[in-house]
Parts: C-alpha cells; structure tokens; sequence
C-alpha cells in the first residue's frame, strides 16, 4: 500500500492524509523539500540528478535532490530522508547541516515546498531505482541552459532555481570597486536580468 502524505490547505495547515498519486490526481495541496547541493562554499557548482526512467513521474529528467513529505514528518526530516533514499543510500552524513533558503507555494504542483542548502562535495551511493545519474554543473550555466532547453527539467526544478535567482542573487565581485561605476554597472546588471 502507497504511503500517505499530508493534505493541507493554501496556509499549509494538514486537513488530512491521502496518496501521493491522488493528491496529484485531486489537484490537492500537499508538502515537500529540496535540498540544493553546493560542491563547497563559492556556490558555483551545484549537483542534479537524472530521476530513472522508471519513475511514475518526470521520468529521466533533471532535478535537485528531494521529494515529498510523508504524513507526520517535518521539512527538514523530509529533506534529509529523501537526500539519503536518493543520493545517501548507507552512507551517513558528515558534521554539516542543511540550512532553509527558502519555501515556496509551487502551485504547478501544489506543494508547499522548503528549500535547504547543503555544502557536501561526496561522497555519494545513489539508489539506481530514484536517480540514473548525477553530475555537477556550474550554476550560472544550468541557469542558461533551463532557459534554453527547458524540456530536459523538472517543472519544479525550474521554478526553485527561478526562485534562486531571484532570491540569492550572487553579488557581482566588480561592485564596488569604483563609486562613479555604480550606476553604469547597475544598467548592465538589469539588462542581463532581463536575458536570463
């Protein structure tokens, strides 16, 4: 028998438990947690995974490690237990924490989903049956090509990096070198906002 997840209502209050599969059947709001993995503190480079192609959902594409929360569990013991089911299998994690970045309403999924950040380089024993594959990429370059290949992600690895972007803005190491540049460099920085 299926596991039940928590239904909740658009406040993220639990009103219930039902299936993963109905609740995406029903359209019903549930919950969720993604850890985006950083290969160490310059969050340059960060890890996807290609989910197997005998996945019910979403089948071979690319996504961040996560999932959804069963009933009764918290994001953060969601986040860890799909890291370990995914990426972890028998391995335990070193002295780091996840640490939230931020939650989302994704309502192409209808999920109330936390966003953790984790600083791991490996190792890593990924469970065959969830992940084909996993690979580091450097961020600004997966954030290119989501714009231009979107097919090959996630719906909700597109929208967590969206949200990335937006919300974790990488400071330009050009800023504040010259006062008279600031203006000049803050055009440029909203033309490419603009492209990206």
């Amino acid at each position: 028998m299926e596991e039940l997840i928590d239904i909740v209502d658009e406040n993220d209050n639990v009103i219930g438990q039902d299936t993963k599969k109905n609740a995406h059947l029903k359209k019903l709001w549930h919950r969720a947690a993604a850890v985006l993995l950083f290969k160490d503190e310059s969050l340059t480079e960060t890890l996807l995974q290609k989910r197997s192609k005998n996945k019910d959902q979403d089948p071979g594409l690319l996504t961040p490690s996560g999932g959804h929360l069963n009933s009764g569990e918290t994001y953060l013991q969601g986040a860890l237990r799909e890291l370990h089911e995914e990426m972890l299998v028998g391995l335990s994690l070193p002295n780091v924490e996840l640490s939230p970045l931020f939650r989302l309403k994704n309502i192409y999924e209808k999920e109330f989903q936390l966003v953790y950040k984790l600083v791991y380089s490996g190792s890593f024993n990924i469970d065959t049956e969830e992940v084909e594959e996993y690979f580091w990429v450097k961020l600004d370059g997966l954030l290119k090509d989501i714009k231009a290949h979107p097919e090959k992600y996630t719906q909700t690895c597109k929208f967590i990096f969206s949200e990335y972007q937006i919300r974790c803005p990488k400071p330009s190491p050009e800023k504040g070198r010259r006062r008279d540049d600031d203006e000049e460099e803050d055009d440029e920085e909203m033309e490419g906002d603009e492209d990206s």
